[in-house]
């Protein structure tokens, strides 16, 4: 419940910075995107505080190796990434020769591609048992996908991203 009311929590204050258009910025990064940040440092550190493994799963995954394990995920995560530079290029070409706009584009296609990886993930840990890690990577994933929005406002350098996005 507390990944969830937290997530909701960041999701009301987004929905409140793009409608109310809140305009201040350091540089040219928003404050608001700022603060979502530092709400989710927040939000992250009281989850990892008040929420500790029981212990249970160390007898159930004691055969496995760490080490061989850290390669898979990372190659993995090496994979996801490298599509990942490339999928907006497609989006936009979609949107150009479909004459859709961008926002469409996003909002369907590549949040429902991106989405992939989490939706095979959430069904692995159910088939697993592991219904925790199944909640907790889909309230984590919101909250860590919103929290980046500081991130992509530090790496967009026209201005603030919250403000410069369509109401859309």
């Amino acid at each position: 419940i507390l990944p969830l009311g937290f997530s909701l929590a960041i999701i009301a204050l987004v929905t409140f910075f793009l409608s109310t258009r809140f305009n201040l910025s350091l540089y040219h990064v928003g404050i608001p995107s700022f603060l979502i940040f530092l709400l989710y440092l927040i939000f992250m550190y009281i989850i990892f505080r008040e929420r500790k493994s029981d212990g249970n799963d160390v007898e159930k995954y004691k055969e496995k190796n760490l080490s061989k394990e850290l390669v898979k995920f990372s190659f993995s995560a090496v994979v996801i990434i490298a599509v990942g530079f490339y999928l907006p290029i497609v989006g936009k070409e979609l949107a150009t020769i479909m004459h859709w706009s961008d926002s469409f584009v996003g909002v369907i296609f590549l949040a429902l591609v991106t989405s992939f990886p989490e939706f095979v993930v959430s069904f692995s840990t159910a088939r697993m048992g592991a219904i925790d890690m199944l909640l907790g990577n889909i309230t984590g994933s919101n909250l860590f996908n919103i929290a980046i929005i500081f991130v992509i406002d530090v790496a967009y350098v026209k201005g603030n991203v919250l403000v410069s996005a369509s109401p859309d």
